[in-house]
């Protein structure tokens, strides 16, 4: 048998975590920037370890890591965050548009 759900519903199971895991990644952005400026370098090229953030997801919603790579695939397909390797920043408002 197949246990499978169904597309749509595992989408609506990522959907319902977008904004907390934005406000997320938003938070742990601001830090990085001030942990720059901290230091004296340019906050402009603040980003978050992507493995950092997952794990933080998991642990602050309670999420197995598995849902927290989806919620990341579908943000970064939405144009939410940009993806830069092994890091990951918030889209930049004007950049969603493109």
């Amino acid at each position: 048998m197949n246990h499978k759900a169904p597309p749509f519903i595992a989408l609506m199971e990522t959907e319902r975590y977008h904004e907390r895991a934005l406000r997320l990644l938003t938070a742990m952005h601001e830090q990085c920037k001030q942990n720059l400026e901290k230091r004296g370098y340019d906050s402009s090229n603040a980003s978050v370890f992507r493995r950092t953030w997952r794990d933080e997801m998991c642990n602050r919603f309670g999420i197995g890591y598995l849902l927290a790579s989806q919620i990341e695939t579908n943000l970064q397909k939405l144009g939410r965050i940009t993806l830069l390797s092994s890091y990951v920043v918030p889209a930049v408002q004007g950049e969603v548009e493109a």
